[in-house]
């Protein structure tokens, strides 16, 4: 059975943000995210791509426009920044200790920074004119767009904070459905009963 292309117009998108990375996050494939805050931590600008839902339409001759969606997860961990060396110096002035407070950042505020730099790398690249094809051969798809954008609530846990998200993407594809070959009624075997008369 050829792969349907659905499936590869999603491992396309899949592909693209691995190339496109830099380094900058990591992409997985079928491992779902943790399920507890504390999980996350060291799994820092993750993205998980999936076929999430479609429909189809425009059926003819065994083909069928498929308007689908594919998820792209993103999840950020965050730390929060100090200036621990004044802090645990105990001969650090109040002055010196009250500046490094203030100078805190905290994990949230990291967090959500990240988490809004993680998404606009995922969008500059899906969205890139050059990745119009996803980086399949021209015409394979009709078209894709972003959907919506999704950002969940803040995890927190102890000095760590979690955010994860989502972004939809739209894609339409032609979807040629195999069927099996059946013989014709001229070409099928024929039965006849006979049947006692009264």
């Amino acid at each position: 059975m050829s792969e349907k292309e659905f499936k590869a117009a999603s491992h396309a998108v899949a592909q693209l943000l691995k190339d496109g990375a830099n380094g900058e996050f990591v992409v997985i494939d079928h491992e779902p995210f943790p399920g507890d805050a504390k999980d996350y931590i060291g799994k820092n600008r993750t993205v998980r791509v999936f076929y999430s839902g479609g429909k189809f339409d425009n059926h003819a001759r065994n083909r069928y426009d498929h308007e689908f969606e594919v998820s792209v997860e993103m999840c950020v961990t965050a730390e929060a920044e100090t200036d621990l060396a004044t802090l645990m110096d105990e001969s650090a002035s109040q002055l010196e200790l009250a500046a490094a407070m203030a100078s805190m950042r905290t994990s949230a505020a990291i967090a959500d920074e990240q988490f809004n730099d993680l998404l606009g790398l995922v969008m500059d690249i899906l969205g890139d004119p050059a990745n119009q094809w996803l980086g399949l051969e021209k015409y394979r798809i009709k078209g894709n767009d972003f959907i919506e954008v999704k950002k969940d609530r803040l995890l927190p846990f102890g000095e760590y904070a979690v955010i994860t998200g989502v972004l939809v993407l739209g894609i339409t594809v032609v979807e040629k459905l195999q069927t099996s070959v059946r013989p014709s009624i001229r070409e099928a075997d024929t039965l006849i009963i006979e049947g006692e008369g009264d």
